[in-house]
């Protein structure tokens, strides 16, 4: 080997070492460190337990709830639905889960937007017979790859609006947290009120008894009478018991709903103002609320992203009958002789072109198209049921409200007429009980009005509006304010 070509050698060699060490170091530079992230369920159990309402970072982070007027001691917070719901949003366990889903979905936008890597080959050679100067064949050279027919942008195409599919999903998982919470603060409020009727009814009960026994000892009424009496005492306790026992399992939904345990609640008082108060729902309004369903339920959005998705993965499908090219520049170091090359390569489509993954993509856009439709379908058969299941609710509570104006008006006279002597007091007692009964009916029908109105918003994916002042009901909204305005009179 002569003094150049020894050089050269040298000089070639280090040369390829210099750049490969500042290819590998370039690498390695850009690589994303892993941090490990164990789960711990000890000290995640303990800091779900340690959530509560009670918290005043979250009172401020949900703009802090009104306190109750008190004379010693701290007051409890008061809670409305509004509140409630934004303390649930901060609180609940389904938001963190969409969100981290929405996060996911979000870091595949920046994969679908990468472009792919070349990649580098290398090849050194020694010939025992060199017919050179040089005994050594180095190679190194590139595999280039470069996309065709609009693939990358069709990618971040169907990433874009998997992402948007998966905001759509966590706007309806906070939905969902809402509508959980709704019902369950809505039981919570009719329970206490339905066990108080009930209480109240027994209270009656037993004064009716005892003028009962009174007229019995004293021979004007028989005992068949008492018996019965007594039997309808201990049906209205055993009622009341049940009802505490309903009251007491809307505690733990009412928790779970905002995303706290039981203790969590704390000392936190709840209200509705608006729970028994509705609007009456004409032809026109329930149109709109059908439409407005049609066109802006977050499902049905979700859907027309999940559509949007499919088509770009048709339209991907279709792009790949069409190969990428990949272009192969290289050096090599022949046994002293330098050579350049520069090569193409790409897939021949003889054997298929990509027909079976097109006819998935196209079967799966036809299935979402469907499952669309049969989604549209839904929203006008849930709105339709819902809508009339509101007015049915509607005239019963109206009638109920009758019922109770009309033994509120015989109830008053019969009072007056005791006063006076003109009454006995049995037939009072018997008025008043009539009064509870008619009470707790309302309370049914105000029941069923509230889930009928859930069902309008469930079926919509919107908050329907409560009565306006002009069409709020002049009766008491709940059997405790009906007690209330009896004692103030």
């Amino acid at each position: 080997m002569s003094w150049t070509g020894g050089t050269r050698m040298h000089l070639t060699r280090s040369f390829g070492q210099v750049s490969l060490t500042a290819a590998v170091m370039a690498c390695i530079s850009g690589c994303v460190a892993y941090h490990a992230a164990p789960l711990d369920p000890t000290a995640s159990k303990a800091a779900f337990e340690s959530r509560s309402l009670n918290d005043p970072a979250l009172r401020k982070a949900v703009s802090g709830p009104p306190t109750l007027p008190t004379t010693r001691g701290p007051a409890p917070a008061v809670w409305d639905f509004d509140s409630l719901t934004r303390a649930a949003l901060q609180l609940h366990t389904d938001i963190a889960v969409a969100r981290a889903h929405l996060a996911a979905v979000r870091a595949g936008r920046e994969t679908a937007a990468e472009l792919p890597n070349p990649t580098l080959n290398l090849g050194p050679e020694y010939t025992f017979n060199p017919g050179g100067i040089s005994p050594w064949v180095l190679g190194i050279s590139f595999d280039i790859p470069i996309e065709t027919a609009g693939k990358r942008q069709i990618r971040i195409a169907q990433a874009r609006a998997l992402s948007y599919a998966a905001g759509y999903e966590l706007a309806e998982a906070a939905w969902k947290v809402r509508s959980r919470l709704r019902d369950a603060l809505a039981e919570y409020l009719f329970s206490r009120e339905e066990a108080q009727s009930w209480e109240t009814e027994a209270a009656g009960r037993a004064a009716y008894l005892k003028v009962l026994e009174a007229r019995l000892a004293a021979g004007e009424a028989g005992r068949a009478e008492v018996d019965v009496a007594r039997v309808d005492l201990l049906t209205a306790r055993q009622s009341a018991v049940a009802a505490r026992g309903r009251s007491a399992d809307a505690d733990a939904k009412l928790a779970a709903a905002v995303g706290v345990t039981l203790a969590g609640l704390g000392d936190s008082r709840f209200v509705w103002p608006g729970l028994a108060e509705f609007s009456p729902l004409n032809e026109d309004a329930a149109g709109r609320l059908q439409s407005a369903g049609l066109l802006n339920r977050l499902d049905v959005r979700r859907s027309l992203a999940d559509y949007t998705a499919a088509e770009a993965a048709l339209r991907q499908e279709i792009a790949k009958q069409y190969p990428d090219i990949h272009f192969q520049p290289g050096y090599l170091f022949d046994q002293g002789e330098n050579k350049f090359q520069f090569g193409f390569s790409f897939v021949l489509p003889v054997l298929n072109q990509n027909r079976g993954a097109i006819g998935e993509a196209e079967a799966r856009r036809a299935e979402l198209q469907q499952k669309f439709l049969a989604l549209q379908a839904q929203v006008i058969g849930d709105t339709e049921s819902a809508v009339a299941r509101y007015r049915s609710a509607l005239a019963e509570l109206e009638q109920a409200k009758s019922e109770i104006r009309l033994i509120e008006g015989q109830l008053n006279a019969g009072k007056r007429a005791l006063e006076v002597g003109e009454q006995d007091r049995l037939t009072v007692a018997g008025l008043e009980l009539q009064y509870e009964v008619a009470q707790r009916l309302r309370l049914d029908a105000v029941r069923k009005a509230q889930t009928a109105r859930a069902a309008i918003e469930d079926a919509i994916q919107r908050p329907m509006p409560l009565a306006t002042p002009a069409t709020r009901p002049a009766q008491p909204a709940t059997t405790q304010a009906v007690a209330n305005a009896r004692r103030e009179e």
